[in-house]
């Protein structure tokens, strides 16, 4: 009877010990569980603030680009402007050159056609940079196209004479004066006869002898001129001939 005593409290400690392990395993793992639950908590905090990280750098690196990008803009800028001033100041010396031949002391200016050259016709206009107007006087023809070529005006036994850069011949001309400047209203599509043009200015001008010629344009720049008793237009961008011309309003 003792005996039996004796193994059912054996049995019982035994049976307490079985159940505080498992209750010490289960505390365990609920703690080991808790633990990895707030390691991945952790790392993904971590892992957000890094992104977050990520965003502001790429914020502030693509600030850094645009800031850069104005400043090479400014550069650019400034670049531009500084070389349109010289530009200038190089054109406004080239207008105001007046310098001697050596050959004879003959004095001669240099400067530029003030836009397109088209080569010579006959009675060619040219307006140049300075603000004068010269017209060829003597008949050579030569079809050559440049912008704003320069150009050397200088003084012969027989008048003037312009050579134009490109072009191997000096050819005659002289200055005219009085020149009027204005641009056509509307659409220019050649002469017929007797057509009449309105410029933008007001004033109206009609054909006044016979040419008959195509050329489309639309408010195109005409300089009109004095020539013997009468007047002569010249439709800049037009290698046409200049026509006679009278005012009638």
């Amino acid at each position: 009877m003792l005996l039996v005593n004796i193994m059912k409290k054996y049995i019982l400690v035994i049976g307490i010990g079985i159940i505080l392990i498992f209750i010490v395993n289960l505390d365990n793992k609920k703690t080991s569980e808790k633990i990895d639950f707030t390691t991945t908590e952790i790392i993904s905090e971590k892992e957000n603030l890094e992104l977050k990280t990520a965003k502001i750098n790429a914020e502030k690196y693509k600030l850094e680009a645009e800031q850069t990008r104005l400043e090479i803009e400014k550069l650019k800028q400034e670049n531009k402007t500084k070389l349109q001033e010289e530009l200038n100041l190089n054109k406004l010396k080239i207008q105001t050159t007046v310098i001697p031949l050596p050959q004879n002391n003959i004095q001669s200016i240099e400067t530029q056609i003030d836009g397109e050259f088209n080569g010579w016709d006959g009675e060619t206009l040219y307006k140049l940079t300075n603000g004068q107007y010269w017209q060829q006087s003597t008949y050579y023809y030569e079809y050559s196209y440049s912008y704003m070529p320069e150009v050397l005006i200088y003084k012969s036994d027989y008048g003037y004479k312009m050579r134009v850069e490109g072009i191997g011949e000096a050819v005659g001309v002289q200055q005219v004066f009085n020149v009027i400047e204005g641009k056509i209203d509307g659409d220019f599509e050649g002469w017929e006869g007797e057509t009449v043009y309105s410029l933008t200015n007001g004033q109206v001008w009609q054909q006044s002898s016979y040419h008959y010629h195509y050329h489309y344009a639309f408010q195109p720049e005409v300089l009109i001129y004095p020539s013997g008793s009468g007047y002569k237009m010249h439709v800049v961008g037009d290698s046409d001939q200049e026509i006679d011309v009278i005012r009638l309003k």
